[in-house]
């Protein structure tokens, strides 16, 4: 799993950084290529003390996570700021998610807000997410769970699937627009069919219902099952109560279905 999560964060800077990276950014991806973090930062650090903005992203990102020095998250802070005040969406919704946290500075909701709306007036997905959630529950910014429903759509349409749960809620629960159990589930089952496993226990659990989608034991069992090999927590004991409900052959059914499926990401 480490070795995993290293090689995204990797291939995720490199993204990051290739299309607007000068010269001298080319040392830095040949050293992120050969896993060189060292190199890297010592390549790095100059020209985010330069001004790119795409190298203090990256530093920040370095010292955020340890690699190619020791894990800082104040220079995270640091390096991340600068970015982010030169508009680098990605450094402006890590900032914000530093301020909610009170990492590297003071919890500041208020702040986290501000810069989770930079970024979303970008385009950023996740800050969208972020944001959304900041107007839903009223935290930062006054509630207002219309001005959620539309942020949650704008990613969720873009496939982002966090966004996609959290929209199927609203219909759920009528926030910010008309309840609608049918466009909950459809919702909902886009973010389980991309593999998250808080969607997957949601959708598990319409299906057991018959909530917004026709009852079906053995499809509420799948996607319990999804969800529990996810971690979600609570999938576990509510698994063991459909199951105590079903026949063995049910129970089998559901149990192919579940190893049979792959997510499909969305791209976004």
């Amino acid at each position: 799993m480490r070795h995993f999560l290293r090689k995204h964060i990797v291939c995720l800077l490199i993204f990051c950084l290739g299309a607007s990276a000068q010269a001298g950014m080319k040392e830095v991806e040949q050293a992120l290529s050969k896993a060189d973090y060292k190199v890297a930062f010592a390549e790095c650090e100059p020209l985010a003390m330069q001004g790119d903005r795409d190298a203090q992203y990256f530093l920040g990102t370095l010292y955020a996570n340890g690699y190619g020095t020791a894990r800082n998250t104040d220079m995270s802070f640091y390096w991340h700021r600068k970015a982010a005040e030169q508009g680098h969406d990605k450094a402006q919704n890590v900032l914000g998610g530093y301020y909610r946290q009170g990492i590297g500075v003071e919890k500041d909701e208020r702040q986290a807000a501000e810069w989770f709306r930079k970024s979303a007036d970008q385009g950023n997905e996740r800050s969208m997410v972020s944001l959304g959630l900041f107007y839903r529950d009223g935290k930062g910014v006054a509630r207002d769970p219309a001005r959620a429903y539309e942020l949650f759509s704008k990613a969720a349409e873009k496939g982002q699937m966090h966004a996609q749960l959290f929209l199927g809620g609203l219909y759920h629960d009528g926030l910010g627009v008309e309840k609608d159990r049918m466009q909950a589930a459809v919702w909902m089952l886009r973010a389980a069919e991309q593999g998250l496993a808080a969607a997957q226990f949601s959708v598990g659990i319409l299906y057991f219902v018959g909530e917004g989608v026709q009852q079906d034991h053995a499809q509420a069992l799948k996607w319990l099952i999804l969800a529990e090999r996810g971690g979600f927590k609570l999938a576990s004991e509510q698994r063991s109560k459909v199951e105590a409900s079903m026949a063995p052959d049910r129970i089998r059914e559901a149990r192919v279905l579940a190893d049979a499926f792959k997510a499909k990401r969305e791209p976004i």
